[in-house]
């Protein structure tokens, strides 16, 4: 799993390396398939879902997780008139 992990970083970084670096030129960045497919993706929706990233298990460990950490810290939550939390 800390492969994947590396891996999406990595790629991530290299994203932002290529832009940073060709900020007047974003047109003519080299982009490859994969690149392009996250970087469209967070264009479109201000996120990147990388499929099968964690497992169920995992999932729910984290929901878990998180879900006790707003509990445990609910004065530092900030929530909207739906309840969306930030």
């Amino acid at each position: 799993m800390l492969d994947k992990i590396n891996d999406t970083i990595r790629q991530c970084l290299n994203i932002r390396k290529t832009f940073s670096n060709n900020r007047k030129n974003y047109f003519s960045i080299d982009l490859n398939d994969t690149e392009k497919k996250i970087l469209e993706e967070i264009k479109k929706n201000g996120y990147y879902v990388i499929n099968n990233y964690y497992d169920k298990d995992k999932c729910n460990f984290l929901i878990h997780e998180v879900d006790s950490i707003f509990k445990k810290d609910s004065k530092y939550i900030w929530k909207d008139k739906v309840e969306a939390d930030f």
